[in-house]
């Protein structure tokens, strides 16, 4: 049980410092995208717009994004339908969230696997954005990413979740 423990416990440290690691990427990019958004709309005030502007707040917004909704997934604060599990027993509730979670990281995963080819494509093709000219695998890997992490995050709250049923079982 204490290697249990001991395992639960080091994956909730690691999956700290990734949440760390993404939020200070989060401030970036939502700080790129503001700056970027404000410059844009100064310099079409002037009569000097900087349509690359709108590229950059584009892509940042896409991480930010993604990478918010790993968070998000890691303090599971994503849609949830709670009618289905009002009236049950919080020991029932326990068990019907980690089978949620399951169903969540399972989905991910498979929007995870359905994007591969979409990736390897446009790494092949070398498409490139039309105003920066930055290869487009940039942008779509913000999305790869946050959805991995996700992933990561649940399967996190899943063995959290399994080892307080059980601590529930015991007592």
């Amino acid at each position: 049980m204490s290697g249990e423990k001991g395992i639960i416990h080091r994956l909730n440290q690691i999956s700290n410092k990734i949440e760390g690691i993404l939020n200070i990427f989060i401030g970036i990019f939502v700080g790129l995208l503001g700056l970027s958004v404000f410059t844009g709309v100064l310099g079409r005030n002037i009569n000097i717009p900087v349509v690359w502007l709108d590229e950059v707040s584009t892509y940042c917004c896409i991480w930010a994004t993604f990478f918010g909704f790993a968070v998000a997934s890691k303090h599971e604060m994503l849609s949830n339908v709670d009618a289905l599990i009002h009236g049950l027993s919080p020991k029932m509730k326990l068990f019907m969230s980690i089978i949620w979670t399951a169903f969540g990281c399972i989905f991910m995963g498979i929007v995870l696997w359905s994007g591969k080819d979409y990736i390897a494509y446009a790494y092949q093709a070398g498409t490139l954005s039309a105003q920066l000219k930055i290869p487009l695998v940039y942008v779509y890997l913000g999305p790869i990413i946050g959805y991995f992490f996700a992933i990561f995050f649940g399967i996190v709250n899943a063995a959290n979740k399994i080892a307080a049923l059980k601590s529930t079982e015991r007592n």
